[in-house]
């Protein structure tokens, strides 16, 4: 059942209002209410009807799950955790021939594990979605944070939990490539310290663990579909 209470609404309400760095005042306006009534709707005093609700997505400019965050809580208790025993997990992997690094960021949110995937600079947000786990694989998945980005993407992480040993951990991240928009598949590695720029030899050990193996070209050619090793093994032999 729909309880706007219970999804946070006036948590999202007053998050998205400050990212997009619009004043109580302005939204009052376009909702014709008082400022105190929006006041009353962040703080969680005074949930609106659906109209208002309605009304405050066209202000905003967003969509209605945005603000509500409206989940199926089957199984919540059991899978939507955050096994990595870290609020904040540095994302590297190779793009364009660079080494890309994103931060992840994980809240409690109305009984979910809530993932948002950060700009380290500026900590603007790109994607959120939520996180699901056991004890071998951790699944991310996450859609663009339309507060900031309106393109209709999906982004999922496939994380290897079972083995690490040097403190990271391997997988997959999916998406759309940005130049083309086509999909496209690649290793990743999360850390809980972000490595030294300075320590080339370092940035040098994962750019070679992300990179594509010759083997995993030939089963690529053999098979016509590519697999990743996310076993976090580093003999591999590197192209």
């Amino acid at each position: 059942m729909y309880n706007l209470k219970s999804y946070k609404f006036g948590e999202n309400f007053r998050r998205i209002r400050k990212l997009k760095k619009i004043s109580v005042s302005d939204i009052a306006k376009q909702i014709n209410k008082t400022d105190t009534t929006v006041y009353k709707y962040e703080r969680g005093e005074l949930i609106p009807d659906i109209e208002t609700v309605l009304q405050i997505c066209n202000a905003l400019e967003i969509n209605f799950d945005d603000l509500t965050k409206i989940k199926n809580i089957e199984d919540t208790e059991k899978y939507s955790k955050n096994p990595f025993d870290a609020n904040t997990m540095y994302l590297y992997y190779l793009g364009f021939k660079k080494l890309m690094l994103f931060k992840l960021e994980f809240r409690q949110e109305a009984g979910f594990e809530v993932v948002t995937f950060n700009d380290i600079k500026t900590n603007a947000i790109f994607f959120e979605g939520t996180i699901e786990s056991n004890q071998e694989r951790a699944y991310i998945v996450m859609k663009n944070f339309f507060a900031t980005n309106t393109k209709f993407e999906k982004v999922q992480l496939i994380i290897n939990l079972t083995y690490t040993a040097d403190g990271n951990y391997v997988g997959v991240i999916t998406g759309t490539e940005d130049r083309a928009n086509m999909p496209m598949m690649k290793r990743c590695i999360l850390t809980k310290e972000m490595i030294n720029e300075n320590n080339q030899e370092e940035i040098q050990k994962i750019k070679d663990r992300l990179k594509i193996s010759k083997e995993e070209l030939e089963h690529l050619t053999e098979e016509n579909f590519l697999t990743l090793d996310i076993s976090n093994e580093t003999n591999y032999k590197v192209i």
